[in-house]
């Protein structure tokens, strides 16, 4: 119409995720739905390997049902290989939706419940970012992010293995995000580490804010759980606590693998000698535990919450890079950042180029497996495959002393988060 407004597509865009409407809501969540439908049938079968890590949970639950080893050799008839399985006992008291029916409806189950927790991941998340949005602003945002969060590898790769890693994530964050929760503060976590041992670097979190009472309902958890465990099935739980299971990491494979993204995977890839090697080690660890501790103690709540995972990520000696789903989480508080930076009027044009430049460049290096660029043969790696080799410990650490370095700030500045 002559003389009406010009609307540009930022605008539009906006208001189509914004405006409140009904219609436009379901439209919006439809679209996000279908596009990460298409994405995992597209991903899953292309990337991955055929849901190998749900046929070890699979397996394992029919050998302990059957009298058989649960830490012996499984069989492997679906799918050509099947990794151990390596969890406590009472993992197979929460793998049990995913066990007690035919691995084709198993395949399924895991699909649809990885994509659904990390939608709840991301709405916990979003609701910590915008806690005075309407509820359907967050939803839609949701939605929006979906397709990008889909194609992260961490996330693919977890959906492609059928592995429980965003399951978990999303009970660790309702538990430490969420205002108010039904179960006492620290249960979803006891529950997790009871199932997982990494998801117990959350009791860290707990005691360097002060949440003591979150603290011991999580060790408490974590204990009652375990007995449950023993109460289910003790000889394996024997077996695994005391007999030498939980410390064989050749269980899972080689430490020094490109999959394998902690510190001393990384520092195993660069051949050093055995001295360089253990002072580089020692060093980077420091680093990672006292960035994340000040990190973790004086951040807001949801950059303290991800520097956990990002520590517990970092010096564990074996974290693949399926375990780190945390990323997904990341990207939506960084999304977040850029767009707030860029409706920022007062924000200079320098500021802005970087709030654009550094997220886009990290958020298409995650997307495009950088390890995968790199040859097999570590040894005769460049400089330029050692780089992207390592990718995820060079950035986890960049995050942890940002975070540490902006919480200090805020602590100074006498607006420190609270516990």
């Amino acid at each position: 119409m002559a003389g009406s407004p010009r609307v540009s597509l930022r605008e539009r865009a906006r208001d189509f995720v914004l405006a409140p409407s009904s219609r436009r809501h379901w439209q919006v969540v439809g679209v996000s739905l279908a596009v990460v439908v298409v994405l995992e049938l597209v991903l899953v079968p292309t990337f991955h390997n055929h849901f190998i890590d749900l046929h070890a949970y699979w397996q394992g639950n029919a050998a302990w049902s059957q009298g058989r080893d649960l830490y012996g050799s499984l069989s492997s008839r679906a799918v050509g290989w099947v990794p151990d399985f390596i969890y406590p006992p009472f993992a197979l008291i929460a793998l049990a939706p995913f066990t007690l029916t035919s691995f084709a409806v198993a395949k399924v189950t895991i699909v649809v419940a990885n994509v659904a927790c990390l939608a709840v991941s991301g709405y916990v998340v979003l609701r910590r970012l915008r806690p005075t949005a309407p509820v359907y602003t967050t939803v839609r945002l949701v939605a929006v992010a979906m397709p990008v969060l889909a194609v992260l590898e961490p996330v693919r790769t977890t959906v492609g293995l059928g592995q429980i890693n965003i399951l978990l994530m999303t009970a660790v964050l309702v538990d430490c995000l969420a205002p108010t929760t039904r179960l006492p503060r620290g249960v979803l976590v006891g529950l997790a580490a009871a199932v997982k041992i990494t998801p117990a670097a959350f009791l860290l979190f707990f005691l360097l804010r002060r949440d003591y009472r979150a603290l011991a309902t999580a060790a408490i958890t974590t204990v009652v759980a375990t007995g449950a465990g023993f109460a289910l099935a003790p000889r394996e739980s024997t077996r695994f606590f005391l007999g030498g299971v939980l410390f064989q990491p050749h269980r899972v494979s080689g430490p020094a693998t490109r999959e394998n993204q902690t510190i001393a995977a990384s520092l195993s890839r660069l051949h050093l000698p055995d001295g360089a090697q253990l002072v580089a080690r020692v060093v980077l660890i420091l680093v990672v535990l006292v960035a994340g501790a000040i990190a973790i103690r004086y951040a807001d709540r949801l950059p303290a919450v991800l520097a956990t995972a990002t520590v517990a990520l970092l010096v564990s000696p074996l974290s693949w890079v399926a375990h780190w789903v945390w990323l997904a989480m990341a990207w939506l508080m960084i999304a977040h950042h850029v767009f707030t930076t860029l409706a920022d009027e007062t924000a200079s044009t320098r500021r802005r180029r970087w709030a654009v430049v550094v997220p886009a460049v990290a958020s298409v290096a995650f997307v495009v497996s950088p390890h995968d660029l790199a040859s097999q043969n570590g040894p005769s790696w460049s400089p330029w495959e050692h780089l992207v080799v390592h990718t995820y410990p060079v950035v986890a650490i960049a995050f942890l002393v940002v975070a540490a370095r902006l919480a200090l700030r805020r602590r100074h500045a006498g607006t420190a988060a609270p516990s």
